[in-house]
């Protein structure tokens, strides 16, 4: 099951900085969002732990790559 996009707000809690930082670094470029037809922005795991490696950053354990998918491993035949 993929998990939901996360909020500023998410990320925010999970980094220990304001909800308004994270929107600065996703409007200066920094973190790849998205925004909702309502004006929200939503940040994809991938697109924040790529983020988070760039700029050194701790990565929390709550962030879970869930845009890849497992490659199953290919069964013996023999």
């Amino acid at each position: 099951m993929k998990r939901k996009p996360y909020t500023t707000f998410d990320i925010a809690k999970m980094l220990h900085v304001y909800s308004g930082t994270v929107a600065r670094w996703i409007d200066d470029g920094k973190i790849t969002a998205y925004v909702t037809p309502g004006g929200h922005r939503r940040v994809n795991g991938k697109d924040l732990k790529k983020f988070l490696m760039e700029y050194n950053m701790p990565i929390p354990p709550e962030i879970v790559d869930n845009e890849e998918e497992k490659i199953p491993e290919p069964e013996n035949s023999a």
